[in-house]
């Protein structure tokens, strides 16, 4: 009984084969390996010499053209200080725009008062002074199409630098390739954190001055009705009864103007601070006050219960003559109010002092036009060494 071959799977033998003699191969190969020859490494640069150095000539021809005709860059720098008074928060300064009433006194407070100098709201203030957007020191010769506001912010954001000095001051430093621009824009800051600073006597101040310009014109318009109506009708002065009531109705009327300005002026300035407590218990001073005014209300009532029995025409000079004296008390008011507030606005200081204002710089920032002449053409000498091996292998490779 024969027994049948097993038959002989070729192609998996041929497999095996192949696999086998690679792995010889490869420990053959790592058997032979030969020590590398560093002389003759040596030689190469030696050999290629003449590529290396027109090479490196190129680089420094190169670099010395680019240096010569980079565009030079000037910076200026303002050096500020911020007051870290206790009560005197830095919002004050900024009119209210950082949350919470924070106060920027101390190391903190620079990181919040760097953010808010970064903030669009700076950078639009700033486009819009120095016309950014069209200025060709910015943009170039001409404004390219396209450019949209976002690009001017981010131009802007690049040549602007905020930081802080282990001194504690901050630092804007501006750089464009115009000395005096440089210079304006870094002032720009200055003038731009003035407008808004906004403490509490400064507030106090403005709105007293708005109030007193509002009242002024309404005083001389007042003055006018009457002079004309007087005129008209030939009436140029009242009987003693009459003037005493209308004085009465004057001083009144001007109580009741006063505690309603000093409501608003007392509110005006909590707002400006940020100081929610001192606005919940303005609550309680503002309902006392108009408990007042109602009162106020009442006696005016009853005064102008007096005035009603006169003519017509008597009781129209009253009452004009009543307007214009109850403005020109709250105009005095106002007046003495406002020279108030000035003194007050002096005693409270600056919150913030400029210690180094900015100038035109007389020297560039750069370029550093030695210093990138060197490094490009290190740079370059360097790279015509690599490329000169890599020429070598080629050349090898391609004899073989």
């Amino acid at each position: 009984m024969t027994s049948k071959i097993p038959e002989i799977d070729t192609e998996s033998l041929k497999q095996e084969i192949k696999q086998e003699l690679l792995k010889r191969e490869i420990l053959l190969g790592l058997d032979s390996s030969e020590d590398i020859d560093f002389v003759e490494i040596a030689k190469i640069p030696l050999k290629r010499w003449k590529f290396i150095v027109v090479f490196s000539m190129v680089c420094v021809i190169w670099s010395l053209y680019y240096a010569i005709n980079a565009a030079n860059f000037y910076k200026a720098r303002v050096s500020i200080f911020f007051h870290g008074k206790v009560g005197n928060p830095l919002t004050n300064l900024i009119g209210g725009n950082l949350p919470f009433g924070l106060s920027l006194g101390g190391g903190g407070g620079s990181d919040y008062l760097i953010a808010f100098l970064k903030s669009e709201t700076i950078a639009n203030e700033l486009i819009q002074k120095f016309n950014l957007s069209s200025n060709p020191l910015i943009v170039g010769k001409a404004n390219p199409a396209g450019l949209k506001h976002d690009d001017i912010l981010n131009i802007l954001k690049g040549l602007v630098d905020f930081s802080r000095t282990k001194e504690g001051l901050t630092e804007i430093s501006v750089e464009t390739i115009s000395a005096t621009l440089s210079a304006d824009i870094a002032e720009g800051y200055i003038g731009i954190l003035r407008k808004f600073a906004k403490g509490p006597e400064k507030s106090k101040r403005m709105f007293i001055e708005s109030q007193l310009e509002k009242f002024r014109q309404e005083l001389s318009e007042a003055e006018q009705k009457l002079k004309i109506f007087q005129e008209k009708n030939k009436i140029f002065s009242i009987d003693r009864q009459t003037e005493a009531i209308v004085q009465n109705l004057a001083r009144l009327e001007s109580d009741k103007i006063d505690s309603s300005i000093s409501l608003q002026i007392q509110q005006s300035v909590l707002k400006s601070s940020g100081n929610v407590p001192e606005l919940v218990r303005f609550r309680e001073k503002e309902l006392s006050e108009l408990a007042k005014q109602h009162g106020i209300e009442s006696a005016l009532a009853s005064e102008e219960k007096k005035l009603n029995e006169y003519p017509a025409l008597i009781l129209e000079n009253a009452h004009l003559l009543r307007e214009r004296i109850v403005k020109e008390k709250v105009f005095s008011l106002l007046n003495e109010q406002l020279e108030t507030a000035k003194i007050a606005e002096a005693e409270e200081g600056s919150q913030f002092e400029v210690i180094d204002h900015a100038r035109p710089p007389d020297y560039r920032s750069r370029p550093k036009r030695s210093k990138m002449v060197i490094l490009f053409s290190s740079v370059g000498f360097i790279f015509s060494i690599f490329l000169a091996f890599i020429l070598e292998y080629w050349e090898k490779k391609k004899n073989s």
